[in-house]
């Protein structure tokens, strides 16, 4: 039983340390991912040019709540995320927290969406996520100094498909 334990344990904490050691490096028009043992942060080596910030819906199935993206819009790749937020119809809203099934329920708290199941691909949307991904889009949007798009669509499952 204790060769589980620390098997179990070895595990969660290489995930903790390999999840929070990747950040984002913006300047203006530029994003870079790096690890926090990337020594190379401020050469031009690996900077992808930003062509808009993403603000993005998606609707769970059968009305259950949505997730928001905020991802960043880059020259010649997909768009990078750089969070997501779980809301759920009717109670909170979590940061995610890395996968789907139940640790989607473990994130950290942030401030409810007024409207988690509105679904719209223009600026409204804004007024229909929390605050805190509000701010955290207006902000990227402002420090890489690019313009904001909205997507808006239907997710094939819902991040709690434990509950």
């Amino acid at each position: 039983m204790s060769v589980m334990a620390c098997l179990f344990a070895i595990i969660v904490i290489a995930l903790t340390i390999a999840q929070s050691s990747h950040a984002w490096a913006l300047r203006r028009g530029f994003i870079k991912r790096f690890t926090t043992y990337d020594r190379r942060l401020w050469s031009d080596a690996d900077w992808l040019g930003a062509r808009s910030v993403l603000l993005e819906r998606e609707l769970w199935p059968g009305t259950r709540g949505s997730t928001d993206k905020v991802a960043v819009v880059t020259e010649g790749s997909s768009p990078m995320t750089l969070i997501r937020v779980y809301n759920w119809e009717g109670s909170e809203s979590r940061l995610a927290s890395g996968g789907m099934g139940s640790l989607a329920r473990y994130g950290p708290q942030v401030p409810e969406a007024p409207a988690p199941l509105m679904s719209i691909a223009d600026a409204n949307l804004k007024s229909a996520v929390s605050a805190s991904v509000r701010e955290f889009a207006d902000l990227v949007a402002h420090e890489l100094g690019v313009p904001m798009t909205f997507a808006s669509g239907q997710a094939r499952q819902s991040p709690d498909e434990v509950d």
